[in-house]
């Protein structure tokens, strides 16, 4: 995903859409998955917070925490919103290359490239 470099750190939010009393929400409003990497090849740091639905929240937390990723806080931003969005924050530290391969495995989850099934016999 494209996103932006800034002093050694790489940001990138993907977005998704909502209604707040009638008004169409996104990505600038805070409606969105982000990531920040930072660090070296071998010690590299990543961060950020999934947006998801009720529906979804278990699917990703099995592919999360079947990668390693530490799931700091799951939580709502927002009273009203249709459809729900749930705001799940993580973090993980290691080898850059593999830290990069767990949180695209939780995106690739998320989206539906992997099954359900294949998740839970990980």
């Amino acid at each position: 995903m494209r996103g932006s470099v800034s002093q050694g750190v790489y940001r990138a939010a993907i977005g998704q859409r909502a209604l707040l009393f009638g008004e169409l929400l996104g990505r600038e409003m805070g409606i969105s998955t982000w990531i920040v990497f930072t660090g070296t090849d071998n010690n590299a740091l990543v961060h950020g917070e999934f947006v998801t639905r009720p529906d979804a929240l278990q699917k990703l937390l099995k592919a999360l925490i079947s990668r390693n990723i530490k799931v700091v806080s799951i939580r709502n931003h927002m009273v009203g919103e249709h459809p729900e969005f749930l705001f799940v924050r993580f973090w993980q530290q290691g080898r850059s290359v593999e830290v990069a391969k767990g949180v695209r495995y939780a995106l690739d989850v998320q989206v539906g490239a992997i099954a359900t099934e294949h998740v839970a016999s990980q």
